[in-house]
């Protein structure tokens, strides 16, 4: 891998973690200064924007990449299709598709508009076949960005918006909560399908993508043994364990069945009431902690969540560079868990930074 000099080493260590053979050990993405983000930040602007331009998107995550060749920290430097997250699904069913520009981390990320007035749509759901716009698109995407990373920098494995996720795409938030509690029947219909359709959406990434040196490129787990889905379980952030155990683990883990795992990601406010409950998903591999704004860190209650989690390693635990040596020097880490340092000021002191990482043990 050109843009990862030391990418032998990191799936090695990876491989480690995620067999559950890292509980004394520490993991860790470095996030230093990245000159093509800067010059993004610098040359576009927030908001709505259109679909882009393939060959811009490409480019800059050429760029992008190439700066990471010398760092020697855990992560594997890869291109995510953002444009083909959320909004995708809802594409592939007719909706329209709007996209946002996130200049500070070079995401341009999509949504649909909701667009079913009811659930009669429902009767009529089939799978999208090539003819399709967002089906076209999304071909052609994931072919251009896996040619485009061969040899250099991987191409992440894509968001899964099934269940609960697709009905807000369909429905909109209010609307989707109203129809699992009025409309049982008919939305289990829909979370059916839903699971069928994330399978024509995976199945296209893993047959087009493919893998590399046996495991998925992801842009929270960086690398990870065999054919493994990027879960999401963001509605049920708001709702109590009953609804998730009653219109989600059914379906989220039928679809796990069918590959070699997922890796789930949960939001700060859902660290209590859910992750308890996501965490006995079957076959999990692995399950990220994304702090929010105004809301308490994971790393400021990670004991407690590693209780809550048993031994799933827990990834992109975020914690400032300065933060993260402090704890290093007075062995105050957790093992089992790949961290995401923030605010590291360079690639050499990142480098000093993982010697230590690699001898720490528990």
């Amino acid at each position: 891998m050109l843009y990862k000099k030391n990418y032998k080493e990191v799936i090695s260590r990876l491989s480690e973690l995620y067999s559950g053979e890292g509980k004394d050990r520490i993991y860790a993405v470095m996030n230093v200064p990245n000159p093509a983000l800067n010059k993004y930040s610098k040359q576009t602007s927030g908001g709505e924007v259109s679909y882009p331009n393939l060959d811009e998107r490409i480019s800059f995550w050429n760029s992008y990449c190439s700066h990471y060749a010398d760092l020697n920290d855990d992560s594997i430097p890869c291109s995510y299709l953002t444009e083909l997250d959320e909004g995708l699904y809802g594409g592939l069913l007719g909706g329209e598709v709007r996209f946002l520009n996130f200049p500070e981390s070079g995401w341009l990320s999509s949504m649909t508009v909701p667009f079913w007035e009811d659930l009669s749509h429902a009767m009529k759901l089939t799978l999208p076949k090539p003819g399709n716009l967002w089906y076209d698109r999304m071909m052609h995407q994931m072919k251009m960005f896996g040619l485009a990373s061969k040899g250099k920098y991987g191409c992440s494995h894509l968001i899964c918006i099934d269940v609960l996720n697709l009905l807000f795409e369909l429905r909109g938030g209010s609307n989707a909560y109203v129809d699992v509690i009025e409309e049982p029947e008919v939305t289990r219909m829909v979370f059916d399908f839903s699971v069928e359709l994330n399978r024509m959406v995976q199945d296209a990434y893993f047959n087009t993508v493919g893998l590399f040196e046996g495991g998925t490129i992801s842009n929270l787990l960086q690398w990870i043994p065999g054919r493994i889905l990027s879960e999401s379980v963001d509605p049920y952030h708001m709702t109590g364990q009953n609804m998730f155990e009653e219109a989600g683990r059914e379906y989220i883990e039928r679809l796990m069945s069918y590959y070699d795992g997922a890796a789930v990601h949960i939001h700060a406010n859902a660290y209590g009431h859910i992750l308890p409950y996501v965490s006995t998903l079957k076959n999990l591999k692995a399950i990220a902690l994304l702090d929010d704004p105004y809301n308490p860190r994971a790393i400021d209650s990670l004991g407690t969540l590693i209780l809550q989690c048993g031994s799933i390693p827990l990834v992109y635990v975020t914690i400032k560079f300065c933060e993260f040596l402090d704890k290093l020097k007075k062995h105050q880490l957790p093992g089992n868990v790949l961290y995401y340092v923030s605010e590291t000021p360079s690639v050499d002191e990142a480098n000093r930074a993982m010697d230590a990482v690699r001898l720490y043990r528990v």
